[in-house]
């Protein structure tokens, strides 16, 4: 049910930029609908997190649930009696930094399980490896669009799958990167972000190298399989050996 609250919580985003539009102008009604919307998705959110049945259209109900944000109470009847469309800005944009705050607290609380680096990483080697290719070919490319998303879902698939067994947190799209990276040349691996800021596509070439040589070894040591074939029959043995 946590998982769920955090799928819910994320459909505020676009109704949050929707009430700025009509703050903007300023139209009031406008804000008062999107607040009041924005308002009811967090109630739900809140009372699904606390696996109650209530009638969330009921604050007094909301307001009895066991967990909820710190001085949720006080943001509810600014939210209530919120008129003014800056004011109603302001009190929606704390109103969501609040909760998520609280759902980030529950996320590392009931989220975790334990694990270790061989069910994380198993048979993720040619994946990774795939992400490194796909930074080496952008690099050669001078591609920088291409260059910026490979790398990036690298470091993601990487500090995530580190962070899940380091912490026990299974982290999703809820989250910012911030919150999960790992510092990745503290485990010995070649840094790859410095390159790409500086725009050297050479330079970040011969780093992917190292860090593809780094992945093998950062992996084998954790006693995970590669599952990196040289030809066909190395691949056809190793399915073999399965049976």
């Amino acid at each position: 049910m946590v998982s769920r609250a955090l799928e819910i919580f994320q459909s505020t985003g676009y109704e949050f930029y929707v009430l700025q539009l009509q703050a903007d102008i300023p139209h009031l009604a406008g804000c008062l609908k999107q607040g009041q919307s924005i308002f009811r998705t967090v109630l739900h959110c809140l009372a699904v997190c606390n696996q109650a049945c209530i009638d969330t259209r009921k604050i007094d109900q909301v307001l009895a649930l066991p967990r909820l944000p710190a001085g949720f109470a006080e943001l509810a009847q600014r939210m209530i009696v919120a008129f003014d469309p800056d004011e109603l800005l302001s009190a929606t944009g704390i109103l969501l930094r609040t909760t998520r705050e609280f759902l980030l607290a529950e996320q590392r609380e009931f989220l975790r399980s334990e694990t270790d680096f061989l069910t994380v990483f198993d048979s993720s080697y040619p994946e990774l490896k795939r992400d490194v290719q796909a930074v080496m070919l952008a690099c050669e490319q001078r591609d920088l669009f291409s260059l910026k998303g490979s790398l990036l879902a690298l470091l993601h698939e990487l500090s995530c799958g580190v962070a899940e067994v380091t912490t026990g947190v299974s982290y999703l799209d809820f989250n910012g990167l911030s919150e999960y990276e790992q510092n990745l040349v503290d485990l010995g691996f070649p840094a790859l972000l410095p390159y790409l800021s500086a725009g050297d596509f050479d330079g970040l070439h011969q780093q992917c190298l190292a860090f593809d040589m780094r992945l093998r070894e950062f992996l084998m040591e954790r006693e995970v399989p590669l599952n990196s074939f040289a030809t066909l029959d190395d691949l056809w043995a190793h399915l073999a050996s399965l049976t």
